[in-house]
């Protein structure tokens, strides 16, 4: 670790962090690796100012992953002892169920200097995971008008551009030069407000406050100072409405690669600006969700109390039992069915489980398929049609399979056509519900990952059991 004697110490400790990263690809990974194994016996031993000194070197991101892989007391001592070591941003990497314990235990003079160094963006999603006694204690360590902000943040819909936005945008009047928007970014009002946190354009505003076109920072940068900002500008924007949903928001950045957008009220107005990053998280916040709701389990469950996982895991498991008793039940139907003949209790088993199987594959193609917003009414027969059809060959080729083994394991040619026949259909409605079960939900305004693939076990399980002890019953018994 030698090498970082020759880092630039004289610079501030964020910038300081970036260059000693860039400098030493590596380096730094290695850094916070040491520092993970060596906390727990720094703990141990009370050595704070030791402790201390390896947290403030990290990120914002790690701060918030080290202090949060600790137990409760241990984090207690580690946050006493990083003081104002503890980065701002690192609030915002929390988990909500350990970040109103982190609250409690910030002194409310730092916590006020902390939250008035986050963006605007950052405090509102902050404060919407808090509880209401926590949010109101610490709104009023803020000033007025950023309290305003917040508010006025909060009265958004929870899933609109409105909570996304950042307020902190960089705009200048339509009729300035290029030479007049370096200079205002120059100077220290722009600095205090607009140039707290990098921006990637410049948006041009009407005296109406209305967007009217916006400069690249590079484009800005390689003109002249004579130049009018509006003969450089591009005018054809992508314009976000306050209230449009974030999936819509995200859509729009992944189709046409954007960066930045202005964000825009009911009067055309603008209001904020979504910034890539912030998108990004809501696309990983949504594929996150969408696997785990498929598994009826919450992101939040590794820090979460255990009453609360339970009050969330509970329904689910009680309702695939009830499913589970409603296959049992048509099993019981066929009781006297398979004590005739055994080798159905050992087949009936296959058929269920491959068509399952078959459409949880369709199932995740519909659902990511949505998320995407891939589907519209063009193609949904379209997507119904093919997978039906994979379905339909996928279900024959494992049929003509199972039915061959079938027929060499209990010598039956009979039992071998019953399974081959029961599989197929089985699969070929696992394909049915897989991919029509989400677009429902979804025509239903639910989410189309909850509740789809217990749906779709019920009705593979059901079907599959019905159609082959049936068969069976009515064929050879």
């Amino acid at each position: 670790m030698t090498e970082q004697r020759n880092a630039p110490k004289d610079l501030p400790a964020d910038a300081y962090r970036e260059a000693y990263s860039e400098a030493y690809p590596g380096v730094y990974e290695e850094k916070r690796e040491n520092t993970r194994l060596a906390l727990p016996q720094l703990l141990a031993a009370h050595r704070r100012k030791r402790i201390a000194t390896l947290l403030a070197d990290l990120y914002a991101e790690d701060q918030a992953e080290l202090l949060s892989e600790l137990a409760p007391e241990q984090r207690r001592t580690a946050l006493r002892a990083l003081g104002d070591g503890l980065l701002p941003d690192t609030l915002t990497h929390f988990e909500p169920s350990l970040l109103s314990d982190v609250v409690a235990l910030l002194p409310k003079v730092r916590l006020a200097s902390m939250l008035s160094a986050l963006q605007t963006d950052d405090l509102v999603e902050l404060f919407e995971t808090l509880p209401s006694e926590t949010s109101h204690r610490l709104l009023d360590l803020l000033l007025p008008r950023t309290r305003l902000l917040i508010r006025q943040g909060l009265r958004y819909a929870e899933d609109s551009a409105g909570r996304l936005m950042r307020r902190e945008i960089a705009t200048v009047p339509e009729h300035w030069s290029v030479g007049q928007i370096i200079d205002y970014f120059r100077s220290a009002k722009a600095r205090g407000t607009q140039m707290r946190e990098s921006f990637y354009a410049v948006i041009l505003v009407s005296p109406e406050l209305r967007p009217v076109g916006t400069v690249p920072v590079s484009r800005l940068l390689a003109s002249k100072r004579t130049v009018l900002a509006m003969d450089i500008a591009e005018h054809e924007m992508h314009l976000i409405e306050v209230g449009m949903h974030t999936d819509k928001v995200a859509h729009l950045f992944h189709k046409y690669g954007l960066v930045e957008l202005p964000v825009i009220d009911e009067r055309g107005r603008l209001c904020g600006s979504v910034t890539v990053d912030d998108v990004v998280e809501v696309i990983e916040e949504r594929n996150e969700e969408d696997i785990l709701n498929l598994a009826g389990v919450s992101a939040h469950d590794f820090y979460a109390d255990l009453l609360q996982i339970l009050r969330a895991r509970l329904p689910w498991l009680a309702l695939n039992l009830l499913t589970a008793f409603l296959a049992s039940r048509v099993v019981a139907g066929f009781a006297q069915a398979i004590e005739q003949l055994v080798a159905l209790a050992v087949l009936m088993p296959i058929v269920a489980s491959m068509g399952g199987n078959a459409g949880t594959q369709t199932l995740a193609v519909t659902v990511r398929s949505l998320a995407l917003q891939r589907i519209s009414g063009r193609n949904v027969r379209r997507l119904v049609g093919k997978e039906c059809l994979l379905n339909l060959i996928n279900g024959m080729l494992f049929a003509v399979l199972t039915s061959l083994v079938a027929w060499w394991w209990f010598d039956d040619v009979v039992l071998s056509v019953v399974i081959l026949v029961a599989m197929g259909a089985n699969i070929l409605l696992a394909g049915i519900v897989g991919v029509c079960t989400p677009l429902l939900l979804q025509r239903l305004e639910q989410d189309p990952a909850v509740g789809s693939s217990i749906i779709l076990t019920t009705c593979t399980d059901i079907f599959g059991f019905f159609s082959f002890l049936g068969l069976a019953a009515w064929i050879l018994l």
